[in-house]
């Protein structure tokens, strides 16, 4: 396999800064985490799903963990739920 992505619907609400508190990671050894770039990021506005794509191509052909950390803060505690997610 040559090219791999991720690919899921996400919905949050009450953050302050997305890219701080909420993250899509991989890991090679569940341990050293890397931030994987996502294409659509939810307004925060609402409660509607947007379809968000990461690429996995670095790490075809190897065993990996996806993690979708959360980070509150002492002003802000966001909710996020995502469904529907795909590796191809």
């Amino acid at each position: 396999m040559k090219k791999a992505t991720l690919t899921f619907d996400h919905a949050a609400r009450y953050f302050g800064d997305f890219d701080k508190e909420l993250k899509v990671q991989a890991s090679t050894d569940g341990k050293t985490w890397k931030d994987l770039t996502i294409d659509k990021k939810p307004t925060g506005e609402n409660w509607n799903f947007v379809t968000a794509k990461a690429d996995l191509t670095a790490y075809c052909g190897k065993k990996i963990y996806i993690s979708f950390f959360y980070n509150s803060t002492e002003t802000t505690a966001a909710t996020w739920e995502f469904k529907n997610l795909v590796v191809k």
